[in-house]
């Protein structure tokens, strides 16, 4: 199962990595194959935000989220870093 999980900027406050998407590919044996796992800022489950209690709302906190892809937590073998929030 290919895992694509993010930690967001410290500031937040948050666990260092949530499960953003995951996607269960079948492969034989030295078999390859692209997957593609979408990471919508907007969708229900707010995979870039966080509950802010004090505002009663989600918020989407500026900084550098980590990106991590394997297939547990623990392995995750792709790691890269985008930013979020204006200039």
């Amino acid at each position: 199962m290919a895992q694509v999980y993010v930690g967001l900027p410290e500031s937040a406050g948050e666990p260092p990595k949530r499960l953003v998407g995951f996607s269960r590919v079948t492969l034989t044996a030295g078999a390859k194959k692209t997957v593609e796992i979408v990471i919508d800022p907007s969708a229900s489950s707010h995979p870039l935000g966080y509950w802010d209690s004090n505002l009663k709302n989600w918020v989407i906190p500026p900084g550098e989220y980590r990106i991590y892809v394997g297939n547990s937590s623990a392995s995750a073998v792709l790691s890269g870093a985008i930013s979020v929030g204006s200039k």
